[in-house]
């Protein structure tokens, strides 16, 4: 047995879950999760385009304005290493900051489609164990939990901290996603094995859904 809870809910099954989603998204672990991410410096056109394998409906000119937006982006600020568990809000100047500038400078001046759930998509690409893919899913299962969060960090001004709500979600489960991990690598599917590979935010991600 291994205890999962997202968001104050206990996980059913968490492994059959997984097992359920390999089985189902191969070809997404494949494409998406485990395609490479290129450059971690810069942000290609085919970079952006993977990210429709799991539905970001990112249209030609909404990619070229990722790519073009990504030239100036401090990609140097966010190691490619970086996880969100060592992102705490509480620390001014620190990941948490670096993460939200990376993420500010495509939300600033985007493009009327170019949603939260599409930047999100794009930048977990690019730095998989720390940024969430927040799409309308996960961001009505976090709206409460980011409430309360914020409100554990008033000085940050915010109503909702989505990223610290997911962020305390990661480090309760750690060990139980560790666990999963392993049990997925000796798996003697192909395509269950490949959960092994994924960053633990990501198999977090799978369960939320």
């Amino acid at each position: 047995m291994c205890d999962i809870t997202i968001a104050g809910q206990e996980v059913t099954n968490p492994f059959e879950r997984l097992v359920t989603y390999a089985l189902r998204y191969a070809a997404t672990l494949r494409r998406y999760d485990l395609g490479g991410s290129g450059d971690p410096s810069t942000l290609s056109a085919e970079d952006v385009a993977r990210t429709r394998v799991i539905a970001s409906r990112i249209s030609h000119r909404e990619r070229d304005w990722f790519v073009a937006r990504g030239r100036s982006a401090p990609w140097a600020d966010v190691p490619l290493a970086a996880d969100l568990g060592d992102a705490d809000p509480a620390l001014e100047g620190d990941l948490y900051d670096r993460l939200g500038a990376l993420y500010e400078h495509f939300r600033v001046d985007a493009p009327r489609n170019v949603s939260m759930a599409k930047i999100s998509k794009v930048l977990h690409l690019k730095r998989r164990a720390l940024v969430p893919v927040l799409d309308s899913h996960l961001e009505q299962t976090y709206r409460i939990p980011a409430r309360r969060a914020a409100v554990r960090y008033p000085a940050r001004g915010y109503k909702r901290m989505y990223w610290a709500a997911i962020r305390d979600d990661l480090l309760a489960n750690r060990d139980g996603i560790t666990v999963l991990k392993a049990r997925a690598a000796q798996d003697e599917r192909e395509q269950v094995r490949l959960l092994a590979e994924l960053s633990d935010l990501r198999v977090l991600d799978i369960l939320t859904w």
